[in-house]
């Protein structure tokens, strides 16, 4: 038997840096006598670790290739199971199917097997919101285990742990506080100067194709201002969950380049592709007339020119502030609250546009700014960057010392080899088939029940 604490969590583990911190997580637990068993989004970059691991789904959308349970088996709840359906097409646009629901029957049954085993002393739980995180969430609530929950920091390269939730979903973003404005924001000038020195960003970034300026490509008059709207994914959490004035990305610019023409701006507006977006947006916002769509520009050198930076809630922001330009925020964020970003509260809210535009405040807000990013290094993200590990800034060793303030009841359990073996096991063309028709026609006839149920509730 053995403690063992469990972590979820939307891994890059191919970077050595992160590895490292997960290795160095997984050293101190073990010296106080606990196991780290990571569910990781992606693999180690090397064989030499000194944790288990095992790889988990984001969507409910794999291959029928392993062993599905059948529905003899347990007494499926059809709103649950129905409410899991809507949660993966609200996500990736995927209508109710026999393999979405297979998926979803397989994966409960699975977390339950990994719950009972390894019985954790404490469950972090990575973003928490798709349908596959909201299965492992329920096992674990189900079992009355601890649980806290991890996503990638406002900060590059750094992780947030919060009781309550993620982003603009964490305590720090729900609750106001007034933060030290006296104090020493010694640990935010070196997080600037490294910044600046490396220019780190979460996304990959395109390699600027050119040492043309913006303004002398684009023959930008130097009266007009030069405004960038950063593009997110529409299914990123952020968007999903908080931006309650605009359905996706298109509806924030749309409503961004009108105002502009209302209120007859002098300015033009670049937006700024997502790196890991397809170019269907582009081909969107060609007759804005007011607006350029850019992606041979890193962020970076972005941020150096414009005058002034709006997006929904990305992180891009953080970075914007960096460079002390004024950011109007058109959702919800950690920001949210804090006099620092110029947010909308409605789509009427011309005035916030206009302070913005014209800048009222900013120094007050760089300054606030300041002070937060120096409380947020303090209290609430753990880094895994070896620039700034000369600083003393939270790391691992931080990062596992806090989980143990998430919990007081000690839990013994084991190894989850079941679990592993169920995961990892290949059935056989012909077991499948002969397992297959039977589990098929029963989720089938289910899939029909949540239908039904929906049509008649």
């Amino acid at each position: 038997m053995a403690k063992s604490i469990l972590i979820h969590c939307y891994t890059n583990l191919h970077q050595v840096e992160e590895l490292n911190f997960w290795q160095e997580v997984a050293k101190v637990l073990s010296d106080r006598g606990y196991n780290l068993f990571l569910l990781a989004s992606s693999g180690p970059s090397q064989n030499n670790f000194n944790f288990n691991y095992s790889i988990f789904w984001e969507r409910l959308n794999f291959q029928e290739k392993y062993f599905l349970p059948t529905l003899t088996a347990k007494n499926y709840d059809l709103n649950y199971f129905s409410n899991l359906l809507k949660l993966e097409n609200r996500w990736y646009g995927v209508k109710p199917n026999s393999r979405s629901l297979n998926a979803a029957f397989y994966l409960k049954n699975l977390y339950e097997i990994l719950i009972e085993e390894l019985n954790p002393c404490l469950a972090i739980i990575g973003n928490g919101h798709h349908a596959t995180d909201v299965i492992l969430n329920d096992v674990v609530e189900s079992k009355k285990i601890p649980k806290a929950y991890i996503e990638r920091g406002c900060l590059t390269n750094s992780w947030h742990l919060d009781l309550a939730g993620i982003t603009a979903g964490s305590n720090i973003a729900q609750n106001y506080f007034e933060f030290d404005l006296n104090g020493d924001t010694n640990l935010f000038n070196i997080y600037e100067k490294e910044y600046f020195k490396t220019k780190s960003t979460w996304w990959e970034q395109p390699k600027t194709s050119t040492n043309i300026s913006l303004r002398e490509e684009y023959e930008i008059n130097e009266d007009q201002k030069i405004v960038l709207f950063l593009n997110q994914l529409d299914n990123d959490t952020s968007n999903m969950l908080y931006s309650p004035l605009f359905q996706n990305n298109l509806d924030a610019i749309n409503w961004f380049s009108a105002q502009f023409l209302k209120e007859n701006l002098n300015s033009i507006i670049f937006v700024k592709k997502h790196p890991k977006l397809s170019d269907q947006l582009k081909h969107s916002i060609n007759n804005l007339r007011n607006v350029i769509w850019i992606e041979d520009r890193d962020l970076f050198s972005c941020l150096v020119e414009v005058d002034l930076v709006c997006t929904v809630n990305s992180t891009g922001l953080y970075e914007a502030l960096l460079h002390k330009k004024p950011v109007l925020q058109l959702g919800l964020s950690i920001l949210s609250k804090k006099n620092i970003a110029y947010e909308i509260k409605n789509k009427n809210d011309t005035q916030i546009l206009l302070d913005w535009y014209n800048t009222v405040g900013i120094n007050k807000k760089i300054n606030r700014f300041k002070h937060l990013v120096t409380y947020l290094i303090s209290n609430e993200l753990y880094f895994f960057s070896s620039e700034l590990a000369p600083y003393s800034f939270p790391g691992a060793d931080a990062f596992a010392k806090r989980l143990f303030t998430f919990f007081k009841e000690e839990r013994e359990g084991n190894i989850p080899d079941r679990f592993l073996e169920r995961k990892n096991a290949l059935i056989s063309k012909g077991e499948l088939k002969k397992i297959g028709v039977k589990a098929q026609l029963e989720v089938s006839i289910y899939l029909f029940k949540i239908w039904f149920y929906r049509f008649t509730k």
